[in-house]
């Protein structure tokens, strides 16, 4: 897992960056976002606005299972601390 593009933003309550992640697949996904409060850091992938007057978003990209999603955030967290992104 290789990390790049990686922005980091301020002000944004939890929110400290965004970055794209290329996979030993080949793939790269942009726009992950990385969060970090009260200890805890996660990332989220990709969403778009759903509707323009309530703020509900929905995923672009998902994964087969909910252990295959943790197992990818856990990486991408170990990535950004190895990069120092984290």
């Amino acid at each position: 897992m290789k990390i790049s593009n990686w922005i980091e933003v301020s002000g944004k309550k939890a929110l400290r960056g965004k970055f794209s992640v290329e996979l030993p697949s080949g793939l790269i996904i942009h726009k992950i976002c990385f969060f970090e409060k009260d200890g805890k850091r996660w990332v989220a992938l990709p969403s778009e606005r759903a509707g323009s007057d309530v703020a509900v978003f929905t995923p672009l990209i998902e994964f087969s299972s909910r252990q295959v999603f943790e197992n990818f955030r856990k990486q991408c967290v170990l990535a950004l601390e190895a990069g120092g992104h984290a």
